[in-house]
């Protein structure tokens, strides 16, 4: 499977559920493999233990498929706050425990794997998130992280996995980074070569970030915003 929506805009994801139940599953799948970590840092934050956030998730998204709620919605907004609202819903929905029990998928919708969740989640531990804010900010690091491992597929189909990794540091930011005449030593290039691969390895990166907005939003006014309100989180 490509790491791409099945569409683009809300139209397009409402026509897709209306007509398409395989395609209403890939949606959903995709949707679970890209927000799940943010919306678990938003559960754990709100209170909730591992198995109860895990159990949560899983019925969420089970009724996301049910509901097909992508073929009544407008389509505007961004993909992140509708999901969190639903989400919100959906736990007020649930609150008693026995009836989320027995709605739940007798096997899971989709795997989850609860240690990465709890251990994403723990990296950021500051008390002074609200349960809105960690999901934010998870959403911006993992949106970050996913178009980090584009540009390392990229540089790795290339020939240049090895560079990739040292350079790496260079190019997020954020991290220290070995001097670039060390690494050009390493691999017998001037310090200006790889300052240029740098260059077009962050350009590479904003365009797969646009790219992957792009796909959860309504307008292309609307990337450039969510694209400074990522900066924000991150900064």
């Amino acid at each position: 499977m490509s790491d791409r929506f099945p569409s683009t805009h809300w139209s397009e994801l409402a026509a897709l559920v209306e007509n398409d139940p395989e395609g209403s599953r890939m949606l959903v799948s995709r949707l679970y493999e890209r927000y799940w970590t943010p919306l678990y840092a938003y559960l754990r934050r709100r209170g909730n233990d591992p198995e109860r956030t895990a159990d949560l998730l899983q019925g969420f998204f089970a009724f996301l498929l049910d509901k097909r709620v992508f073929s009544t919605r407008r389509p505007e907004g961004r993909l992140r706050a509708f999901l969190l609202a639903s989400l919100k819903n959906y736990v007020a929905d649930e609150y008693d425990k026995e009836q989320a029990l027995k709605r739940r998928p007798r096997e899971p919708l989709l795997p989850l794997d609860l240690s990465l969740g709890e251990s994403l989640y723990l990296q950021l531990p500051s008390r002074d998130l609200s349960p809105d804010r960690l999901y934010e900010k998870h959403w911006a690091l993992s949106m970050v992280e996913r178009a980090a491992n584009r540009v390392e597929a990229w540089e790795r189909q290339a020939g240049r996995g090895e560079e990739f990794e040292q350079l790496k540091p260079h190019v997020m930011g954020g991290a220290v980074a070995r001097p670039y005449s060390e690494i050009a030593g390493d691999f017998e290039m001037s310090e200006s070569a790889l300052k240029v691969r740098v260059h077009r390895m962050r350009k590479r990166l904003g365009a797969y970030l646009r790219e992957d907005i792009g796909m959860t939003v309504s307008g292309a006014a609307e990337v450039r915003s969510e694209l400074s309100y990522l900066r924000e989180l991150l900064s």
